[in-house]
């Protein structure tokens, strides 16, 4: 049995992903998640980008983005530099972030911890990076709708 990664998932429909976040057509995350994610902090599995530029925008900085997805970190990268913000973004696992010990003061960590067979190198990288206060805010999906990689789950195994 051949296996997808989730990278390699999210490569595949790059265009779709950038598309639906970037037209707001997913009414979860516009109308719900990522309002309740700028309330509690203000990106780890960055995406397309989306929620650093929403961040960028109400003055944090600096802002970084890491997505496994080089596709996706393009396109992060080419909408913050035509809406002229000053964000870096980085292709990176978020169990290896490309970030000195200590020097952030916030991890966002909004739909990516759901996709890792074992979140708790991520977890541990969030807390290297996070500086002496630093607070991590994740947002994950709930596991009755969602199963490994965002594939329905057959609710039997529930």
């Amino acid at each position: 049995m051949t296996t997808t990664s989730p990278a390699s998932s999210y490569s595949l429909n790059a265009d779709y992903w950038t598309r639906i976040i970037r037209d707001g057509l997913d009414r979860y995350r516009t109308g719900l998640t990522n309002p309740a994610m700028l309330a509690a902090a203000g990106d780890a599995g960055c995406g397309e980008g989306g929620l650093a530029r929403l961040l960028a925008g109400r003055g944090a900085s600096p802002v970084v983005g890491v997505d496994l997805c080089s596709e996706l970190v393009d396109a992060a990268r080419g909408q913050a530099a035509a809406d002229g913000l000053d964000i870096r973004y980085e292709t990176a696992d978020v169990a290896a972030l490309p970030l000195d010990d200590a020097t952030i003061d916030l991890v966002v960590a909004n739909h990516v911890l759901n996709d890792l067979e074992d979140p708790a190198p991520a977890i541990a990288e969030f807390a290297r990076v996070l500086r002496p206060g630093g607070l991590t805010v994740a947002l994950l999906l709930h596991p009755c709708f969602y199963g490994s990689r965002g594939r329905p789950v057959d609710r039997d195994t529930y």
